[in-house]
């Protein structure tokens, strides 16, 4: 894993114990930070896909906005 992998992990997880706190074994927070992750990498792909021109600022705009939707 590299240090970016890393650490969007442990930020995940972090986010995760506050937000979510009956998630309690770490089986179970692995699989709910892995499912975090994927679904965020899709969307991030799936947006690249509709947009191939987007700048990263764009990108990030629009991935982290509250009202983005993938159709």
């Amino acid at each position: 894993m590299t240090s970016t992998s890393i650490q969007l992990r442990i930020e995940t997880e972090k986010k995760m114990r506050e937000f979510i706190p009956y998630i309690h074994s770490d089986e179970d927070m692995t699989w709910v930070a892995d499912w975090f992750i994927s679904m965020g990498l899709a969307i991030v792909n799936l947006t690249l896909e509709q947009n191939p021109d987007l700048s990263i600022g764009e990108l990030i705009k629009i991935t982290m906005s509250d009202k983005h939707s993938v159709n």
